[in-house]
């Protein structure tokens, strides 16, 4: 069973939890085979910044981090294979009009490997984040967006 974590962090952002766990969990089912587990962190501006200078050396705030664990990251047999750690700054996304689910759904697929350096990369994932807001919004999740709707940054 696919397990989830959502975690306001810094501040409190309990009124998201229960809609970014579902649509977590719908992401996992769409996209892996078996049993596995991701957190998601909730975190205020403050919080945001530091981890992306801390971990990315850009001083600034971001709306979403994501990092999967180390190489040979050792778990216990019986628990769900960790596919990393998602960060979600609310503020950030709302004031700039942005849309959360997207957003969510960009730092799930950064943990399955996909990026955007290159342009090819940037289509692939592009393409795989507007399959899966259209399969999230199909099953009738709540998407509460806080800005703009998310076809904009697609």
């Amino acid at each position: 069973m696919n397990k989830v974590s959502v975690t306001s962090v810094g501040k409190s952002y309990k009124k998201l939890e229960p809609q970014m766990a579902s649509v977590l969990k719908k992401l996992i089912s769409l996209t892996k085979k078996g049993d596995f587990f991701t957190s998601l962190y909730l975190v205020d501006n403050r919080t945001m910044r530091k981890l992306n200078r801390d971990y990315r050396k850009k001083d600034k705030v971001t709306n979403v981090l994501s990092f999967v664990p180390p190489k040979g990251f050792i778990m216990p047999s019986n628990v769900p294979k960790t596919l990393g750690e998602i960060y979600l700054a609310p503020d950030y996304i709302r004031i700039h009009n942005e849309d959360i689910v997207y957003l969510l759904i960009h730092g799930f697929l950064h943990l399955l490997g996909f990026e955007h350096e290159r342009k090819n990369d940037t289509i692939r994932m592009q393409k795989m984040e507007k399959h899966l807001l259209h399969k999230i919004k199909k099953s009738k999740l709540k998407n509460q967006n806080l800005g703009v709707p998310a076809e904009r940054f697609i």
